[in-house]
């Protein structure tokens, strides 16, 4: 959901409990470090006042979560196992 949103444009707010965080960077979003309300509530804001490109954070899934990226990624993820 996280790399689809992104994909649309739309920056994203994680916490940092989970893989998503290793996705999500300074230009396409915001990760939380705690669940808390006013946190959150904060973020929001961030975001949607923020200097969030929806060209730039669909160029950066494209260029870093396309098909072709990943391939190449597991097949070196294997090549450099052996």
């Amino acid at each position: 959901v996280t790399i689809e949103a992104m994909a649309c444009g739309v920056p994203v707010i994680a916490l940092n409990t989970s893989a998503v965080k290793e996705l999500v960077t300074r230009d396409t979003g915001l990760v939380l470090t705690k669940l808390k309300v006013d946190l959150w509530t904060d973020a929001i804001q961030k975001v949607d006042n923020g200097d969030y490109s929806s060209d730039r954070i669909r160029k950066h899934v494209i260029d870093n979560y396309n098909k072709e990226v990943k391939i190449k990624e597991f097949i070196n993820l294997f090549i450099n196992e052996s």
